[in-house]
């Protein structure tokens, strides 16, 4: 799964390109520049996405290249969607009826959702973290209570 993180230390990274480019210098000239500071190899992991740049190495690359920060970051609208970064389980009443686990608790918690919700369905759609405390609570397995809790795929 492809992360905001990943997806941000991308942008980032073909923006330090086009900047370095523009300025035509090669990664081997760039990090000669940094008198020692930066490997031709960590500025291309940084142009590649493959290492996350901290604030501190972002402004020292905004010196090497001679440009204001913000000419390094990617300009707007970076499109990320931070639902992505949300695993969700989707809960079917009928499988917390069925469960060998003692999902009482579960049950009453799903239903307070639906309530909240103003939601009729049967399966209901819930946070990764709550599944989290759930198991918590109940002292169990969370990947036990996840394929407990989880809805069949539908065709």
């Amino acid at each position: 799964m492809v992360t905001v993180a990943d997806r941000v230390a991308l942008e980032l990274g073909r923006r330090l390109r086009a900047v370095r480019e523009q300025q035509g210098l090669t990664l081997r000239a760039a990090a000669g520049r940094s008198d020692g500071l930066l490997a031709a190899s960590l500025l291309g992991a940084y142009e590649r996405g493959e290492r996350a740049v901290s604030a501190q190495r972002l402004a020292e690359l905004a010196a090497l290249y001679g440009v204001p920060v913000h000419a390094l970051l990617p300009e707007p609208p970076l499109e990320i969607d931070l639902r992505d970064e949300i695993p969700r389980v989707i809960v079917d009443l009928a499988a917390l009826e069925a469960s060998e686990l003692p999902l009482e608790a579960v049950g009453r918690y799903v239903q307070r959702i639906r309530r909240l919700r103003h939601d009729p369905s049967t399966r209901i759609t819930i946070r990764h973290d709550d599944v989290e405390l759930l198991a918590s609570v109940l002292d169990v397995d969370r990947d036990r209570l996840i394929l407990e809790l989880q809805a069949p795929a539908t065709v």
